[in-house]
């Protein structure tokens, strides 16, 4: 979502460093959110390796406007542009600073059957993965009974410098009744970007990957 939240940026401006070789063949397509794009359509040119498109061009494609006033040039996006970088803002929020917060917002998530906590707090390559289920479940997970019950997480496992497990047992929960036990394995690991550290969740696994319902990311716990 971040690389075309920054569509006043990255789209707007438009230029990104490929092949010039590539661009010059025919039958080549841009693609913007799945949706392709010939070269020839959008004036693509390619100057010492850098693709350039005119500016209002592909803001037209995103069905906005472009107006120029004096020195200025002003560009409006729609409102899903405005709604992405909220999207953004509330993520960066839920950054967790430790390992047991990136776990507990995780939980958090899946009590409230909410999938924008759960993916919050996920590695890159675990959002990679689930993306398009969360998308495919309108970002709402588990099912109306049982749910998790409130888990108090034991001490963590070290496995390197900047990787951590919890394994828990957590009460499966129906009517305020717990009924049964669940078991879970969380690996969690820090990342450094742009000089900020954050705690990540790389794995998730469960004995039982659908005892609280729909449940997006999990492996089996063996």
């Amino acid at each position: 979502m971040k690389k075309w939240v920054a569509a006043g940026a990255a789209c707007v401006v438009a230029t990104a460093v490929i092949s010039a070789t590539a661009w010059a063949k025919s039958g080549l397509n841009l693609f913007i959110n799945d949706m392709p794009y010939t070269a020839d359509y959008l004036k693509l040119k390619v100057e010492n390796g850098t693709t350039m498109v005119p500016l209002r061009k592909i803001v037209d494609e995103f069905k906005g406007q472009v107006t120029a006033d004096k020195n200025n040039i002003r560009i409006t996006l729609p409102k899903a542009t405005d709604l992405a970088h909220q999207v953004s803002q509330f993520e960066s929020a839920l950054e967790a600073t430790t390992p047991e917060e990136a776990v507990n917002t995780w939980i958090k998530g899946i009590q409230n059957r909410n999938g924008s906590l759960q993916y919050a707090v996920l590695s890159p390559a675990l959002r990679k993965q689930t993306l398009k289920d969360f998308n495919t479940n309108y970002w709402v997970t588990g099912g109306s009974s049982p749910h998790m019950g409130k888990v108090q997480l034991p001490a963590p496992v070290k496995l390197s410098k900047d990787k951590v497990q919890f394994t828990f047992e957590y009460p499966l929960v129906v009517m305020e009744e717990n009924i049964d036990k669940g078991k879970a394995q969380i690996t969690v690991q820090k990342l450094t970007e742009n000089e900020r550290d954050r705690w990540v969740i790389s794995n998730i696994k469960l004995k039982v990957i659908t005892d609280t319902g729909t449940m997006i990311g999990a492996e089996q716990l063996k």
